[in-house]
């Protein structure tokens, strides 16, 4: 008994597309996890920022810390979106593990958010944090601010649209 050549040519095809699969799914797995990413938005306004300063998910080190400041101080280009302060804003961080650890929101002038633990979250600034300034700098840390560990920072500028 023969086997019929169109048969044997799938089965081919079928080995070679197994084969081609499980080669691509050994290899994304050898390479590292993409940083997490945050995001703004407000209606149809939307950014997303890569992180200023990340090490892979491992605590940053003081010096690491000195350094992501003085960077998003110098940073000129920075993402931005402008927003109606009085409508709620939409905060969000790509990453559920990042997101478990815990991020917060903070300021220029040192003020912060609460604590969050999930991957988003609807806030209203108000009018009155753009009071000094009609543009607000928002960073995004990862970390827990009661023990200081930090994860990741990432930086957003927030411009008050009704300004």
């Amino acid at each position: 008994m023969s086997l019929n050549r169109p048969v044997v040519a799938l089965g081919v095809l079928v080995v070679v597309a197994l084969g081609i699969v499980g080669g691509e799914v050994a290899y994304a797995s050898g390479q590292p996890k993409p940083a997490p990413f945050v995001s703004v938005s407000q209606g149809n306004a939307y950014t997303q920022a890569e992180p200023t300063c990340w090490n892979n998910g491992k605590p940053l080190d003081a010096q690491a810390i000195k350094s992501c400041t003085s960077s998003l101080k110098a940073k000129k280009n920075k993402l931005s979106i402008s927003v109606d302060p009085d409508n709620p804003i939409a905060f969000g961080i790509s990453d559920t593990g990042a997101a478990q650890k815990g991020w917060y929101l903070t300021t220029g002038g040192g003020s912060s958010t609460s604590q969050y633990k999930t991957t988003y979250q609807h806030l209203q600034l108000g009018s009155s944090a753009f009071q000094s300034s009609n543009t607000l700098t928002l960073s995004f840390v990862e970390g827990d601010p009661q023990t200081g560990a930090t994860y990741g920072v990432w930086s957003i500028d927030i411009k008050n649209k009704n300004a």
